[in-house]
């Protein structure tokens, strides 16, 4: 298929395909070991090109060659399986990618579903806002979801249209939205990136907008993150990164000038604690035969190379700069096992 969004190759994986969804970072559920678990239903539905985005996604995209779509279903039934393991009755499922959410077409089901198990004490979705409407709202929050984490780098028109990539981003509209999300049952957490030099104005009026909406909620209204550059991400020139200690300090700022707290945000600001792992089938430095099942995200600057995605023991393995074709068996070494999200080496005899 064809991502209409971006114009790539979209590949629809369903339980049938054999394809596990665990250990890629693009798809599927990650378990990072606490209560949340994040749950990937696509990657490559974003209609945005910030220039600073951490995976360069977008239409505008040099770096992303494949986008991905998960069956609902299939997803369901892999997370059950990784709350199965934790045995815990205070789970939240975090529904996030290298994607707009609100574009997955079964959404509601997806959160429909989760809904009902009694295990799951929240649902939680990142979002852009750019799809959203008073009556998806009103869906989502029949549908059971509980927080809505709402992307504002900007109230200011020009500089909103800036930092979303694109002339078409229409900031009143995203406004209106988190308006309207603060009056539902579904709390709002505005989550605005702070790019130094860029938007610390433009941070300080987020923080006056998100303290009038007089919110009813057990979690904090805003969740102000750090600007840092990624490896495979989009740079702003001139931008230096802030250190954690810079970054912290700069919140504590914002907190005493508009009485807001806490900015800093902690685990236990979103009721998170550690839980159990789920099992990690690979280590590092283990030599392992790979099927290759999928082609990757990335290119290579290799001739007759990219990133190629294979399974073993049950985990997606991503594996860089690789020479294989789908349905090859090659040798792979494990180079990173971190959070159950596996990277490789392809081996050549």
């Amino acid at each position: 298929m064809k991502n209409k969004i971006t114009g790539r190759n979209l590949y629809y994986i369903t339980k049938e395909s054999g394809i596990p969804l665990i250990g890629s970072i693009y798809f599927g559920i990650i378990d990072r070991g606490t209560n949340l678990i994040q749950v990937r239903p696509a990657a490559g539905f974003c209609p945005l090109n910030c220039p600073f985005c951490s995976v360069d996604e977008g239409p505008h995209s040099k770096r992303r060659f494949t986008d991905y779509i998960v069956s609902p279903s299939y997803l369901i039934e892999e997370a059950k399986k990784v709350i199965d393991y934790k045995d815990i009755s205070d789970m939240e499922i975090h529904i996030d990618g290298q994607t707009e959410p609100t574009l997955y077409p079964y959404l509601l089901d997806l959160i429909g579903t989760f809904a009902k198990d009694p295990r799951i004490a929240i649902i939680s979705m990142q979002t852009n806002g750019i799809p959203l409407t008073s009556q998806y709202i009103q869906k989502l929050e029949r549908a059971g979801l509980n927080r809505i984490n709402l992307s504002i780098n900007s109230l200011n028109p020009k500089h909103a249209k800036y930092l979303a990539g694109t002339s078409e981003y229409n900031i009143n509209h995203i406004i209106e939205i988190a308006k309207v999300i603060a009056k539902s049952s579904i709390h709002l957490l505005i989550a605005p990136l702070w790019v130094p030099g860029i938007n610390d104005q433009d941070i300080e009026e987020i923080i006056s907008f998100a303290s009038k909406l007089k919110q009813k909620s057990d979690f904090p209204i805003l969740g102000i993150q750090n600007y840092l550059k990624y490896k495979f991400g989009r740079k702003i020139k001139g931008v230096k990164v802030v250190n954690v200690k810079k970054f912290k300090k700069k919140l504590q700022e914002w907190e005493e000038k508009y009485g807001i707290h806490p900015l800093y945000l902690s685990m236990n600001d979103f009721k998170m604690h550690p839980a159990n792992k789920y099992p990690k089938p690979l280590r590092k430095g283990e030599k392992i035969e790979v099927e290759i099942v999928l082609p990757g995200r990335l290119l290579s600057w290799q001739k007759n190379k990219r990133e190629m995605l294979g399974r073993a023991k049950g985990r997606i393995i991503h594996i860089m700069n690789c020479s294989a074709k789908i349905g090859d068996r090659i040798t792979v070494r494990i180079l990173s096992t971190k959070d159950n999200i596996y990277y490789g080496r392809e081996i050549y005899h």
